[in-house]
């Protein structure tokens, strides 16, 4: 009999993903005849009009024939391929992986083991370098990542199918895997076969390389994160990196990609963020990098707000994740001297028009802040104030029937300041939230 390259044994027990194909058959087998406890789960995606059924016919008579458990889900992958925009392959995907991790938390399964193999690690290696790649998609396959697991990786296309010869086991084969149309089976069939030309044992080069190129990116990872943990520092309103530090670093891009790339930045936002003018920002999402004179800093952008309405004497309100604001009214003469925090505010209450509410700035906001006598653009305020993109996001306003009497942590509207006719005093502070204290 043929010697086949060892595999890591998976967790037990364990779901095998079953398309009924030559990888996934060979993978069932082996597994059981391993004595793993495995449970088997096939993906009916109705793609391919009999074929599916046919497929799914075949893995239910197999497992029934081994004693195997099976699951079977039906999905209508181009109905929702439809409804969410997607390719028909990224919708399989996300079904797929989402009904595993279901079924797995239903079964007690601890893994859900698929049967990629070495040709399909090269195949995946060689299309992310035709795309554009880093070094994360140089390393290929991994053997084990959270709860998938691949225990063919060492195996070749050769091997599955000795191993299924030396047992007689027969298969299906999946139409599609012939058409050329697809990205993977161009390579498969058109792409690979030169290279053998070259190499005969390409695809074992590719899968080696990678496995080489993992072991790479664990260094690089390491010497990535000690860099970050010294150049990235908290803001209040996210982090930021000093650019100078940044720029003496050995690679800034390499290091403001790893910051960023968690967040859903691209690289070429990446390289334009490492250039841009003061001011300017980048955009993924609810995520914004902003370029200061000195820094570049990654902030949320808040969720819209409704303004929300101050009520009674005394309360409290939660701000954001971060702060809550409490106000409380008492007579001038209890005030024994004017707060020179800048978190904290004394308005006069008489002149004060009802309701009172917090809200995050809008477009045209202005007001007369405090010390001056014309009204001025709020947005022409922070840019006196020097106040960056991110802390102009994250701003809160107090304000009433007649507009902005608080720019919070800021500036008073000079029409809200205490004089000597104040008799009630409106007094409000913002602390930091219990939540934000927590360990």
């Amino acid at each position: 009999m043929r010697t086949f390259p060892p595999i890591q044994p998976p967790p037990s027990p364990c779901l095998v993903a079953l398309s009924g194909g030559a990888d996934s058959v060979a993978l069932l087998l082996l597994l059981h005849e391993r004595g793993i406890r495995i449970t088997a789960a096939h993906c009916n995606f109705h793609l391919r009009g009999a074929e599916s059924d046919r497929d799914e016919t075949f893995v239910r008579q197999l497992c029934e024939g081994l004693g195997v458990p099976l699951h079977v889900q039906h999905f209508d992958t181009a109905g929702e391929a439809e409804r969410t925009g997607e390719s028909i392959e990224m919708a399989a995907r996300r079904l797929r992986y989402a009904w595993f991790q279901t079924l797995m938390q239903q079964t007690g399964c601890r893994a859900v083991a698929v049967a990629h193999h070495m040709d399909d690690n090269a195949e995946t290696l060689l299309l992310n370098l035709m795309r554009g790649t880093g070094l994360r998609g140089l390393t290929g396959m991994d053997a084990a990542h959270e709860a998938v697991v691949r225990p063919l990786l060492a195996w070749s296309r050769a091997d599955v199918l000795a191993f299924l010869e030396e047992r007689r086991q027969t298969y299906v084969d999946d139409s599609t895997n012939a058409d050329v149309h697809y990205r993977r089976n161009f390579v498969r069939h058109k792409l690979l076969p030169l290279m053998r030309q070259v190499n005969p044992h390409i695809a074992a080069s590719l899968h080696h390389t990678a496995h080489r190129l993992q072991q790479a990116e664990a260094l690089y990872l390491d010497a990535v994160h000690r860099w970050l943990d010294t150049l990235v520092q908290p803001t209040a309103y996210g982090t930021c990196i000093a650019l100078d530090a940044l720029q003496a670093s050995p690679s800034p891009e390499a290091l403001l990609h790893e910051w960023l790339a968690p967040c859903g930045f691209s690289a070429t936002q990446t390289a334009a963020a490492l250039h841009m003018a003061v001011g300017r920002y980048v955009q993924s999402g609810q995520w914004l990098c902003v370029r200061s004179h000195a820094h570049l800093e990654l902030t949320q952008q808040p969720l819209p707000t409704p303004p929300r309405q101050l009520q009674g004497t005394e309360g409290s309100m939660r701000l954001d994740e971060r702060h809550v604001l409490t106000w409380r009214t008492l007579p001038r003469t209890a005030l024994q001297h004017l707060p020179s925090e800048p978190h904290v505010a004394a308005l006069d209450a008489a002149v004060l028009q009802a309701p009172l509410s917090i809200r995050r700035p809008q477009e045209a906001d202005r007001f007369v802040p405090l010390g001056m006598r014309g009204s001025q653009l709020l947005s022409n305020f922070f840019t006196n104030r020097h106040l960056s993109r991110a802390a102009r996001l994250h701003a809160w306003l107090l304000t009433d029937a007649e507009g902005i009497v608080w720019v919070v942590g800021q500036r008073l509207a000079q029409r809200a300041a205490l004089t000597e006719h104040t008799h009630t005093v409106l007094l409000l502070q913002v602390q930091p939230s219990p939540a934000a204290d927590a360990p």
